[in-house]
């Protein structure tokens, strides 16, 4: 899986200090915000941005030969009202957007994990409807449509206490996706579509994501430091501190993974006037995530303990 630096700055060059996203900048004026979740190889998104170009649209993806091709077929298609991501769509969902921001969320065919034992894995748990909601205007709408049954009626089971109304229908293929055609030659004629639409604001999850902080500190030596990994909610793994004692300063990558994802954190270390701080090194993308502040603080006690001269 990349991490969460490549994805971004390939396509959009956010930074930790960029949250939530400008999205009146990034599209270069006000606009209505859609988001498609798992856009394949891009039909159905650029079906949409065709027809309403008015529309900002955002596509997740974490196939990166399915996003070379959206690619193509958006540049192809001369289409100036899309961005992709490469990037998990639950955290872009509750770093990249502000409560209340978008439009419409649209998901075909997200992996039903059809046994038991793995339906923890499927995508529309109540906690993610509950992000959904919150970051949807009310009555905008979460659209999902899969070619299983059960998954449907699954879904809908999640919904109670989410704020979302459901409707659903069952229909014919109409979305002209990748794997609508390969369930339709496999002799599937019936697919389910579920649409939920914001009723009711949830309060929640409304709390101003916390940045990633700076740290302050008098005397350290970078040479003398001790990093320990720690496994915890988040997985944090150091890499080996990279000193240069000429610029007084030193560098180490953390490795952050939690909730199944992963993002690579330089940190760094930077002697000043006044003393040393420990900060997200310039252009390394920190998500705001609990795995990240924990990371900070670990090289922070680690360079007060090293007890150098400043």
């Amino acid at each position: 899986m990349a991490d969460s630096n490549t994805r971004v700055r390939a396509y959009l060059g956010i930074t930790g200090e960029d949250l939530p996203l400008d999205w009146m900048d990034v599209f270069g004026g006000p606009r209505p915000l859609e988001v498609e979740i798992g856009f394949g190889t891009g039909e159905y998104l650029c079906q949409i941005a065709r027809e309403r170009p008015q529309v900002g649209f955002i596509g997740f993806e974490q196939a990166p030969g399915r996003i070379v091709k959206t690619r193509a077929r958006i540049e192809a298609a001369g289409l100036r009202n899309v961005r992709l991501l490469f990037w998990d769509a639950v955290w872009g969902l509750q770093y990249l957007f502000s409560s209340g921001s978008l439009d419409a969320v649209h998901c075909l065919f997200p992996c039903p994990w059809p046994k038991k034992r793995h339906a923890k894995n499927r995508l529309f748990q109540p906690r993610v409807l509950s992000l959904v909601n919150d970051r949807l205007r009310m009555g905008g709408t979460l659209t999902v449509v899969t070619d299983e049954k059960a998954y449907a009626a699954w879904l809908m089971e999640q919904v109670p206490g989410t704020g979302f109304l459901v409707e659903a229908e069952t229909h014919g293929a109409r979305y002209g996706t990748m794997f609508e055609a390969k369930w339709r030659a496999e002799g599937q004629e019936d697919f389910y579509k579920v649409v939920l639409r914001k009723e009711q604001a949830l309060s929640s999850l409304c709390q101003e994501v916390a940045r990633v902080r700076i740290y302050d500190i008098q005397k350290m030596d970078p040479a003398k430091m001790v990093l320990r990994d720690e496994k915890r909610k988040a997985a944090i793994t150091f890499g080996e501190i990279i000193h240069d004692q000429t610029k007084a300063m030193a560098m180490v990558l953390a490795i952050v993974t939690e909730e199944g994802q992963t993002q690579h954190l330089w940190i760094k270390m930077v002697r000043g006037e006044k003393g040393w701080s420990v900060r997200a090194a310039e252009g390394s993308l920190a998500l705001p995530t609990p795995g990240a502040h924990r990371a900070l603080a670990l090289v922070s006690e680690a360079a007060v303990l090293s007890g150098g001269r400043a």
